[in-house]
């Protein structure tokens, strides 16, 4: 998927990777998707706090390369934002907030 947006930013992500954007006081983006067989996806939007809706808008991806894989006792968890034990991962300017991609092995 390609981001653009107003802010000049022009971004791609692929399979398992983030965008994080905070809208602010004011941004206008696009998603592209490439023609696919089957896609899948999930956005999740956050309401932010009165005193901070006003604030500076912002972009970024997280890639792959950035995300931490920790396993655990029946799979791993992949550290997309905030912590996860003595992990940190991406800290977004609000909503202090723990994001994972948890994977379970078969019958755990």
């Amino acid at each position: 998927m390609v981001h653009k947006d107003t802010l000049g930013n022009e971004d791609g992500i692929s399979d398992g990777e983030v965008q994080w954007m905070n809208s602010g006081s004011g941004i206008q983006h696009a998603e592209s998707l490439p023609e696919s067989e089957r896609m899948l996806g999930v956005q999740l939007w956050l309401n932010l706090p009165q005193k901070e809706k006003m604030s500076k808008p912002s972009y970024h991806s997280i890639k792959n390369a950035d995300i931490e894989e920790i396993e655990f006792d029946g799979g791993y968890l992949r550290l997309l934002a905030g912590k996860y034990k003595d992990s940190e991962g991406f800290k977004g300017e609000h909503l202090p907030m723990n994001y994972y991609d948890i994977h379970l092995n078969e019958n755990a």
